[in-house]
């Protein structure tokens, strides 16, 4: 079963990298002039669950600015999805593609009410969001699995990793970098990876967390819908 889980994590992962990379080099950079990108990203000068269209909030994930961001969110892609599905242990096949859907969406939740808040006019595309959330993703087992010692210097690691890779980025990305997208993609990550982890031996604070963790990700979700309804 642990192969099973192991290469259909793996299928997903290089799915999406597949995806990414056909629709840049099809199409080119984001650009307000190719028309297919109009309807994929998260534009707040319109509101896109009043136009019906929801899908934003996971298509905007599927658009790259240029060469250095696509390329940047492979790597992190590749690196945290395969990493995860090397050492899983612990998510069954869809849970893998499931964190990193739930993180993308609350990314772009999170992006609309920044700019319901900040009301700035801006334009999100790329699927940092994903990338923060098979990120969080790595911390769950670190303290709620049995991990050998192997494992933990591993997991510990690609923590580290990220966190050092997070704060060069905040220093030189742009101003116009939405940190909004990657804040929620990693929180919904968190919460969803949390709620995720197998308890075999039905601890009782490893379940109340769990059930925590899905009442805290379901309100986000409804307050990011309503938000986005009541703008």
């Amino acid at each position: 079963m642990c192969r099973f889980n192991q290469l259909i994590g793996l299928l997903y992962i290089l799915s999406a990298l597949t995806v990414y990379i056909t629709i840049y080099y099809e199409y080119g950079p984001y650009s307000l002039d190719i028309l297919p990108y109009k309807s994929l990203v998260i534009d707040t000068r319109s509101t896109q669950i009043r136009d019906y269209e929801p899908w934003r909030w996971y298509s905007y994930s599927l658009v790259h600015l240029n060469e250095n961001h696509l390329w940047g969110n492979v790597i992190g892609t590749a690196f945290f999805g395969i990493f995860l599905v090397i050492l899983n242990d612990y998510f069954d096949f869809w849970k893998i593609p499931l964190i990193h859907t739930v993180s993308i969406i609350q990314g772009g939740l999170a992006i609309n009410g920044q700019y319901v808040v900040q009301r700035l006019t801006m334009v999100t595309l790329g699927a940092s969001g994903g990338v923060y959330g098979l990120y969080a993703a790595c911390l769950p087992p670190l303290f709620m699995c049995d991990l050998t010692f192997e494992k933990r210097i591993l997991y510990g690691a690609a923590i580290l990793t990220s966190t050092i890779t997070s704060c060069v980025s905040v220093k030189y990305n742009p101003p116009t970098v939405s940190y909004a997208g990657h804040v929620g993609g990693y929180v919904g990550g968190l919460l969803a990876s949390i709620a995720m982890i197998p308890n075999p031996n039905s601890t009782s604070w490893i379940k109340n967390l769990q059930i925590a963790s899905c009442f805290s990700l379901l309100a986000l979700v409804c307050t990011g819908i309503g938000m986005s309804i009541a703008v």
